[in-house]
């Protein structure tokens, strides 16, 4: 989809080289992708360390083997996002898109009369039962995927959260994705 829109002729127009240079969200855009990017991989690093670490003290210790993989599985480091947040990586990949989509696509105009529409259970029943191309059509594929994994990953990690909240790890941080909010 991405691709689809990057060879688009409504990209090449919008992504004109003298365009493009001038406006300061080309450059947030870039620069939030990139601390988006890379904060994604040091949060993954520093979650595999913490879990390798707890997989070994597993392998030298004789526990109950009933909570030694989840031991393992809810092992949180104590360094970065991980202190505040039980999943850093999805807030960092979601500056990622956030930040490919403000460099590279025009913003939606209707981003927060959108949200207060999406509270009515009528305008929502309506949009679910019209067909597909009626969603967002002026919206950019970029913001397209940024909704779709914020749908997608922040029931996944409330659950988790909820889990780790009542399960064996010691430690958890107060709030699932974003810091200071949910």
């Amino acid at each position: 989809m991405l691709g689809a829109y990057l060879t688009s002729p409504f990209a090449r127009i919008y992504l004109t080289a003298p365009y493009t240079f001038r406006r300061n969200s080309f450059y947030l855009g870039a620069a939030l992708w990139a601390l988006g990017i890379t904060s994604r991989i040091w949060h993954n690093e520093m979650l595999h360390h913490a879990q390798r670490t707890a997989a070994l003290g597993k392998a030298k210790k004789d526990d109950d083997t009933r909570n030694l993989d989840a031991r393992v599985r809810d092992a949180l480091p104590r360094c970065g996002l991980h202190v505040c947040v039980s999943h850093p990586q999805f807030l960092c990949e979601w500056t990622e898109w956030f930040g490919f989509a403000l460099a590279a696509a025009p913003r939606p105009p209707f981003l927060l009369a959108s949200a207060r529409w999406l509270c009515n259970a009528r305008n929502v029943l309506t949009l679910v039962r019209n067909p597909a191309y009626l969603f967002a059509p002026n919206l950019a594929p970029s913001y397209i995927v940024l909704f779709v994994e914020v749908v997608v990953m922040l029931p996944y990690a409330w659950r988790r959260h909820q889990s780790l909240k009542t399960g064996v790890a010691a430690g958890k941080p107060p709030f699932a994705v974003v810091p200071f909010v949910l």
